[in-house]
């Protein structure tokens, strides 16, 4: 386990019992940790991050927290195939992003990705107001990659391919490496899709199958 302990990413018994007594003896910030915690394990174990978040609200004193809570629960159940609770659950982290509007999650492009995956068509139009409700200027060339590509694909989807095309453009630009020194660090900093520290994500490839038709 590394030397924060509630920043686990992988979970067994002896680790379990770690997190358990350094988070009983926390004096605050207990529903912090849980929610950090549950963070990392959305992906591998999304089980034992969906017990952390119920544990979370079981002890929290406000719902400053819900946004965030609701969208690690939403990736949980998606990668428990339980993909309606998952739709429901983002949809509620950004009702909670309403009334907590000084907190700010990438739940609206989590929203967006997670309906292009489920492929709910009747969702598009919902998916691009919120993106627009929400949009601001970041400092994250990310984000703003994420937005104008969403919207592309939306559009193009809705079959308005005049604005894809121009909303497009704006997202590939974003993806640049010469626009995104903020996102590249390390030796392996030069590749050319700067925003994507892995691998390219789920829009990459249709935003270059527009582009190609402009």
């Amino acid at each position: 386990m590394n030397d924060d302990w509630y920043r686990n990413k992988k979970w067994n018994n002896r680790i379990e019992c770690v997190f358990k007594d350094k988070l009983e003896k926390s004096r605050s910030s207990k529903v912090q940790y849980l929610k950090i915690q549950a963070f990392y394990l959305v992906t591998k174990k999304p089980r034992v991050a969906l017990r952390l978040i119920e544990y979370a609200r079981s002890i929290k004193e406000n719902d400053f927290w819900e946004q965030e809570l609701c969208l690690y629960e939403s990736k949980c159940l998606y990668n428990l195939k339980e993909n309606t609770k998952a739709l429901e659950k983002v949809y509620e982290s950004i009702k909670w992003r309403r009334k907590e509007s000084n907190v700010q999650t990438d739940n609206i492009y989590w929203l967006a990705e997670l309906v292009l995956r489920l492929k709910k068509e009747s969702e598009y139009k919902k998916c691009i107001d919120i993106l627009k409700e929400f949009h601001e200027e970041s400092v994250f060339p990310v984000h703003d990659y994420w937005y104008h590509g969403y919207i592309a694909v939306f559009e193009e989807r809705l079959g308005n391919t005049d604005i894809a095309k121009k909303e497009c453009i704006l997202a590939l630009n974003f993806a640049q490496y010469k626009n995104n020194k903020l996102n590249n660090f390390g030796p392996k900093s030069k590749r050319i899709l700067g925003i994507f520290k892995n691998k390219e994500d789920i829009i990459y490839r249709e935003l270059l199958r527009i582009n190609s038709k402009i």
